[in-house]
């Protein structure tokens, strides 16, 4: 048995369940499938793909995001009230207060 596919048993059996992660995932596919599709080094490849493609998003996303925060005072003024009113009120900015 491979290195990655052991990493994917312990963790299942200290845990008791499955992780979501996606290296997880790679595995979870690789070590029930026995194909052996995927060497250890294509998904070192592929998550440091992932990691990178999605740090180059975020920023591409704040970076838009800010700027046109920047060209409409309005908007900024009112995500600044909203962001305000929640600190205020003593909770912390999470997934679920951002979506009130």
């Amino acid at each position: 048995m491979m290195g990655s596919e052991s990493y994917f048993y312990e963790r299942t059996a200290i845990t008791g369940e499955t992780e979501t992660d996606m290296l997880d995932l790679m595995l979870q596919n690789r070590a029930i499938s026995q194909s052996g599709s995927l060497t250890d080094n294509d998904i070192i490849d592929d998550i440091i793909l992932f990691i990178v493609a999605g740090h180059e998003t975020v920023t591409n996303i704040l970076c838009w995001a800010m700027l046109e925060l920047a060209r409409k005072p309005d908007i900024q003024d009112k995500c600044c009230s909203e962001v305000m009113e929640i600190l205020s009120s003593g909770e912390t900015i999470n997934y679920d207060t951002a979506n009130k």
